[in-house]
């Protein structure tokens, strides 16, 4: 399952920055990942953007969405924990949908609702929220899987309002960008990483997740 040395083409690597840990080159894939679903959205200058989530992907999201040029990002998430950890981040505004309505709060803090919603969560009951929510003309990018092959989207809602939903997959292009987010200091990953653990660690790890009673945005394993 785990081996010391793994032969990989050379075209699939890439160079970590000087004065980038390895621990924060780690999570170049999921900000990469978050980085192609914030570049589908085409965020207008001065945007007001709604990130749907609080895990890694809508961490990494919600700041790129800034970095992007977005007027004020707002996080929607479940941890109270981890939406403080967003506002370190430097994220505007945060909503616990345990404790407020998402689409009534997302359009107070708004001009009539976020011009971009970014799905991050992959609750269908989300994606709903996100088509809600949305200013009319504007887009929500889907960045998740759904439960179930077919998913219930409020499409005449979506289609009233002029609205486009679009779906983004992997990270094409995009790990050499927010490495170099990363090395200036504009790209803030190590608030995200909350365990590092040892390998034989692995087992209770995943109990831990499984169990999803202990707050936490991302795990590494180290040897």
């Amino acid at each position: 399952m785990f081996a010391q040395y793994v032969a990989i083409p050379q075209r699939h690597l890439y160079h970590i920055p000087e004065g980038l840990s390895l621990e924060e080159a780690a999570l170049a894939e999921p900000a990469a990942t978050a980085m192609y679903a914030v570049s589908k959205a085409k965020i207008p200058a001065g945007a007001e953007v709604l990130v749907i989530g609080d895990g890694p992907i809508g961490q990494l999201a919600a700041q790129l969405a800034n970095i992007a040029g977005a007027s004020r990002v707002i996080m929607a998430g479940s941890w109270d924990e981890k939406l403080a950890i967003a506002r370190e981040c430097g994220i505007h505004e945060t909503i616990n949908y345990h404790k407020e309505d998402v689409v009534q709060r997302a359009q107070e803090l708004t001009e009539g609702g976020p011009e971009i919603v970014i799905e991050t969560s992959g609750s269908n009951v989300a994606l709903n929220m996100a088509v809600q929510a949305l200013k009319p003309t504007g887009r929500i990018v889907a960045v998740s899987w759904y439960n179930g092959a077919n998913v219930d989207v409020a499409m005449n809602t979506l289609i009233v309002k002029d609205a486009a939903l679009i779906g983004s997959l992997a990270s094409p292009n995009s790990f050499t960008p927010v490495l170099r987010y990363m090395v200036e200091g504009k790209l803030k990953v190590k608030p995200l990483i909350t365990h590092i653990k040892r390998l034989e660690d692995f087992q209770n790890v995943i109990e831990m997740i499984r169990a999803k009673k202990e707050m936490r945005i991302k795990i590494l394993f180290q040897p």
